[in-house]
């Protein structure tokens, strides 16, 4: 089977992230009518259209860098907004592409990094990156208002709210206030989740050190040069404080046994 060189992957992950950028700009066109008339979701809407605002034209321009001007129908072989959907309706519609996008980006992300497309201006591991956060906060926008649209939309139907609690109870509905708020709850419980300890090792490069120093996919760097290694910036920190030709000493695990340590020799 052959193998698309990296720069070829990256050019194809743009094309992508841009034909799902360009459905996004048309959802968000096809979804405005129904969505204005509701004030949470147009609220929403508001945030989501100013975060993404020139967000596709800055990936046209990195994909010219890269010699390509191929570009898709926004919406072709995808799912279509429904006219008349209800707003909440619409709001998971939109929901459904930004995360996607946002994914994407999160993918380019990688694989930029890999292709050392991480340095300079303009360099798309950059770009990347700031597509994430903005297809991640239109995304959240969502996530706070959709509370609000689904008791909108039960209060334009005159359906009243039968909630025993002490305040629904009076005839002050909290419902909506406290939907939006275990939406906030969630969100941060989630962020706040354990982050993976020590750095696993992929398929070390051909010929490299780590490969003379015995590493193999899968094993887990938890120490180096004698410190405790969480994420990339203290194993970064070990190989840039050892001279050319110097031992770094690093402690692994392997298949969740702790072994003793290997020697990788810095470059």
């Amino acid at each position: 089977m052959s193998r698309m060189p990296t720069r070829d992957q990256l050019a194809e992950r743009m094309r992508r992230m841009l034909a799902l950028e360009e459905d996004i700009a048309t959802a968000l066109s096809q979804a405005g009518d129904s969505l204005h008339d509701c004030p949470p979701a147009a609220f929403a809407l508001a945030s989501i259209e100013a975060e993404l605002a020139g967000r596709p034209s800055d990936l046209v321009r990195a994909l010219r860098r890269f010699g390509d001007t191929t570009r898709r129908t926004p919406g072709a072989g995808r799912p279509s907004f429904h006219e008349g959907s209800a707003p909440s309706a619409s709001m998971q519609f939109l929901y459904g592409h930004l995360n996607e996008a946002a994914l994407a980006a999160a993918a380019l992300h990688a694989v930029a990094h890999r292709a050392f497309e991480s340095s300079g201006e303009g360099n798309l591991a950059d770009l990347a990156e700031g597509h994430f956060l903005s297809f991640s906060v239109a995304a959240a926008a969502i996530g706070e208002a959709i509370s609000e649209v689904a008791v909108w939309e039960l209060e334009q139907a005159e359906d009243e709210c039968y909630c025993r609690c002490p305040s629904c109870a009076t005839g002050i509905c909290l419902c909506a206030r406290h939907g939006k708020e275990t939406v906030a709850a969630t969100r941060l419980k989630a962020a706040e989740r354990p982050s993976e300890q020590g750095i696993a090792t992929r398929q070390p490069r051909k010929g490299s050190a780590a490969v003379l120093a015995g590493l193999r996919p899968g094993d887990v760097i938890v120490a180096a040069a004698g410190r405790p290694v969480t994420g990339p910036a203290e194993l970064q920190a070990a190989i840039r404080e050892a001279p050319p030709g110097g031992d770094i000493p690093l402690t692994i695990s392997r298949s969740g046994v702790t072994n003793s340590e290997v020697i990788l020799k810095r470059p």
